[in-house]
């Protein structure tokens, strides 16, 4: 995946979430980001639920899948932002890099996940191309911390 040129709207996301978590609402975002030097250009989008047919991976019994999408009314700003970013790259003699990155916000709905339980991300950085693992099975005790994991709230309105 190129940060710099792949087009934002064919960008999809696929979390794969265990019983009792849930994304805070606005909660998924996107960054792309390059850098050249010490100069850094950032851009985020928030990603919004799809409703994508999303095959090609095994679901543990009881995950939730969750597809996502760009929200539309932040493409434009994105690749305003790749514009520029690109013309970095162009430039002769300038080493440019860029990444993504997915933030999320969680909440948590009916106590919560388990202590042992177990998310992966996934990417598909344009229509029709495979969907690549982008974190894989990741023990969320041990990914966020103790002390983050403990700390997600309940989900507005959860009992």
């Amino acid at each position: 995946m190129d940060p710099l040129t792949d087009d934002p709207a064919q960008i999809e996301v696929a979390l794969i979430l265990p019983p009792g978590l849930q994304v805070a609402q606005n909660g998924a975002t996107l960054t792309i980001e390059a850098a050249r030097g010490d100069q850094v250009e950032k851009a985020q989008a928030t990603l919004q639920e799809a409703r994508v047919p999303l095959s090609g991976f095994a679901v543990p019994k009881g995950a939730r899948v969750m597809a996502l999408r760009i929200r539309p009314t932040d493409l434009d700003r994105l690749r305003a932002t790749q514009t520029r970013m690109a013309a970095w790259r162009a430039k002769r003699g300038e080493k440019t890099s860029g990444r993504f990155g997915v933030g999320l916000d969680a909440c948590t709905m009916a106590g919560g996940p388990a202590k042992d339980s177990v998310a992966s991300m996934l990417i598909r950085p344009e229509t029709g191309a495979p969907i690549q693992p982008f974190i894989k099975r990741a023990h969320l005790r041990d990914a966020l911390g103790a002390e983050v994991f403990d700390a997600i709230q309940p989900c507005e309105g959860a009992q």
